[in-house]
């Protein structure tokens, strides 16, 4: 099982002008509606994957009347990140019962044919995306209040009564994002799969670009600064939304630990608030995010206002060395590199370190901080 990290004491000190910088800085997200394509039965076979069949047209939706054990599946033809809309309604004899009902959404044909209960993992199963419901009254419009992350939505009918059926009239996405994708220019390749795989790159950095930027669209949900660092160099080639990053880095900056040190994760509900994990690569590579975010955008004012957390991250690394010179193998939860368990990390963070000095020097450099600069360029 892997560490997590629990600090019920830590005190947070909190830079409100930063926070507001960060806030000033929300965008507004972008909502498309979605419909599905196509209902499809999922097939299990031999091999890993399942096999997808277009069973009807979406057209025919109306057409099934779901009694108690029936299910229907819709494909909603690629990756949705968003809020979720039925129209419900009867038919037969008048509704006698609640509408008893389960959704489950997946991403992939694969997490459709896996049965939730045979879950054990470390990962809280509250992840899960399966929805059970009740509907006293048809007709209803259900609006579900959770985001769901999928392409294929199955609707199974768990009860209903042996007079009526219920039938689903209309179904839709609201998806939701701060980018789009038709503002990017897609690679040129006459290699299909190199096409394919920059489709696929481009809607994964979407779907995680909301409020910040995202581990990830399903689970999680939080913004991770190792997550923000190679999101940010990833968005830089291609949505360009330098306010998003902007954004990102003045809050881990908005709220440290007490001695100064940059939180590895933070949330932005129900209110802003850094999380009790702290990671010193992590911690580190804030310095060489905030001298991406420059190289990139120019914003030579954001690096002025968090240049000296950039160099605090820096000096709370440099404690961790030994008379040689060398960065001490720490216990626990200190630093991510890998999961991977009884890993000696030393030689990795030494190596963290010294790309991240070499970046934070680079800011000194473009302050006229020589010497910061020279200090940094001796521990690089």
């Amino acid at each position: 099982m892997a560490e997590v990290s629990i600090d019920l004491n830590m005190v947070r000190v909190t830079n409100e002008d930063f926070v507001k910088k960060a806030e000033a800085c929300t965008p507004e997200l972008l909502k498309t509606v979605v419909r599905p394509v196509s209902i499809v039965d999922i097939v299990k076979t031999e091999e890993v994957y399942p096999e997808v069949h277009k069973k009807d047209e979406i057209k025919n939706l109306s057409g099934y009347h779901l009694a108690k054990g029936d299910k229907i599946c819709l494909d909603f033809g690629n990756h949705q990140v968003g809020y979720v809309t039925l129209k419900l309604n009867s038919v037969g004899s008048p509704q006698d019962a609640p509408a008893f009902f389960r959704l489950k959404f997946g991403e992939i044909a694969k997490e459709m044919t896996e049965d939730s209960a045979d879950y054990d993992g470390w990962i809280s199963r509250s992840w899960i995306q399966e929805e059970f419901i009740h509907i006293d009254v048809l007709p209803a419009e259900l609006k579900l209040p959770r985001r769901y992350a999928f392409r294929y939505m199955e609707i199974e009918a768990i009860d209903t009564s042996m007079k009526w059926q219920m039938v689903v009239e209309d179904v839709f996405c609201t998806s939701v994002s701060s980018v789009r994708m038709e503002d990017v220019k897609l690679v040129e390749s006459k290699d299909e799969m190199i096409r394919r795989l920059d489709r696929v790159s481009l809607r994964t950095l979407q779907n995680c670009m909301q409020t910040v930027f995202e581990d990830g669209p399903k689970r999680d949900r939080r913004l991770w600064l190792g997550d923000l660092r190679l999101q940010a160099l990833a968005n830089y080639e291609t949505f360009h939304n330098m306010e998003l990053v902007k954004r990102c880095l003045y809050l881990f900056a908005g709220q440290t630990k007490d001695n100064g040190q940059v939180s590895a994760c933070l949330f932005t509900e129900p209110k802003f608030i850094v999380d009790d994990t702290f990671l010193l690569d992590y911690s580190m590579f804030f310095g060489a995010a905030l001298c991406d975010y420059y190289e990139a955008s120019g914003d030579k004012e954001t690096v002025k206002d968090l240049s000296a957390c950039a160099y605090r991250q820096m000096e709370i690394a440099k404690e961790q060395f030994d008379e040689n010179g060398l960065m001490k193998n720490g216990d626990g939860f200190w630093g991510f590199i890998d999961w991977t368990e009884g890993l000696n990390k030393q030689s990795a963070m030494q190596g963290v370190y010294i790309y991240c000095a070499k970046k934070v020097q680079k800011i000194a450099e473009l302050l006229g901080d020589t010497e910061k600069a020279e200090e940094l360029k001796k521990r690089g």
